[in-house]
């Protein structure tokens, strides 16, 4: 179910629409060499591989070009924050790589985690993670402006813990976009696992399918991490199926009349 691909390409690509990708991400979250990037309890990954990995299969993609990319220091989290900046709504796909809480820290949500608290030279103190200003969470996060498609590389950004009032802070971010990947549990970053993501999504494969095809080839056995990893996926029913060849124009918006229309999916990949 999850291994179909879209077949006879030639016929899907739609050149009436200019696809813009954008990419926020965190690795260096300390370094003896480089101290100047803060330090963070949470530590160092190498999301910086997984996001080159990935913007280099995007890159060959006809119609598809790369908007500005921060990182490190100049990731922030106003730039993903509605209230703020949001500079993630202003492209058709966006990536978020690096860490994530969720339901079960002090948030009580999920959100993407910075160490720098919306600035390239101030940091979040060493005992405290969970200022607003370093973190992104469900709450402040409304897409659909020009947004469609979003993958969030992190932990737990997708996990409900079955509540239904969780589920609907995840389905209130969707103002216009279609589908958001990401995880409802905790994940390794594995840097090959961004060219996988790619590779699949330029051959056609639905972003859910894609999303968790990569996750079942690179995400370390249950064998090896005594948990399940799961790869999950909410959406706007109609484009559940979306792939990057799919209509840019936006979903209808969450609401209370139109939440029926909204779900949220997992499959675990480490068995």
């Amino acid at each position: 179910m999850i291994l179909s691909a879209v077949l006879c390409l030639s016929l899907l690509y739609n050149t009436a629409y200019a696809i813009q990708y954008r990419a926020i991400y965190q690795s260096k979250y300390y370094s003896l060499i480089r101290p100047d990037h803060g330090v963070c309890q949470y530590g160092t990954i190498p999301t910086d591989y997984y996001v080159s990995n990935l913007m280099a299969e995007l890159s060959q993609i006809p119609g598809w070009t790369a908007a500005s990319t921060y990182s490190d220091r100049y990731a922030m989290e106003k730039y993903i924050n509605s209230n703020r900046n949001n500079f993630a709504d202003l492209t058709e796909f966006f990536i978020w790589a690096g860490h994530g809480l969720g339901i079960s820290s002090q948030l009580g949500q999920g959100a993407f985690h910075f160490f720098n608290l919306n600035s390239s030279t101030v940091w979040h103190p060493i005992d405290n993670h969970f200022l607003d200003e370093c973190n992104a969470t469900w709450d402040e996060i409304r897409w659909g402006r020009k947004l469609r498609w979003a993958s969030a590389y992190t932990c737990n950004f997708l996990k409900t813990g079955g509540s239904s009032a969780n589920l609907e802070k995840i389905h209130k971010m969707f103002q216009g976009l279609h589908i958001i990947t990401g995880f409802a549990s905790t994940m390794y970053i594995r840097p090959d696992e961004g060219t996988t993501y790619g590779k699949l999504l330029r051959q056609g494969y639905a972003f859910k399918d894609a999303w968790v095809n990569a996750a079942r080839k690179h995400q370390p056995k249950l064998s090896d991490v005594g948990f399940q990893i799961n790869a999950a996926w909410a959406y706007h029913k109609a484009y559940e199926g979306d792939t990057i060849y799919a209509s840019t124009a936006p979903a209808p918006s969450y609401s209370s009349s139109t939440k029926t229309d909204f779900g949220r999916k997992y499959y675990t990949v480490n068995y």
